[in-house]
């Protein structure tokens, strides 16, 4: 019984602290490298966008993200013909 009031007593913790106010607007760019780990014939490039947050209600949050991003040139391919 104990436990389930301790569990209970957090779960309202975490709720009142979800309520807390919050702007209900935000927009941020950012900016990077790609670089792949795992693929080994393709090159570093460059990746950039946007986010924001869009706060409906206490409890839905929208977060649109438009990012661009251009990886390296790859390495060659024996018969294959990449690009033109």
């Amino acid at each position: 019984m104990r436990r389930l009031l301790v569990i209970l007593g957090l779960m309202l913790l975490c709720i009142s602290l979800a309520n807390a106010q919050t702007p209900k607007i935000g927009i941020g760019a950012f900016g990077g490298m790609n670089m792949p780990i795992l693929q080994e014939d393709q090159g570093n490039g460059t990746v950039f966008g946007i986010k924001a947050k869009l706060k409906i209600i206490p409890i839905i949050l929208l977060e649109p993200n438009l990012t661009f991003g251009k990886w390296g040139e790859p390495d060659p391919i024996e018969g294959v013909v990449l690009g033109s």
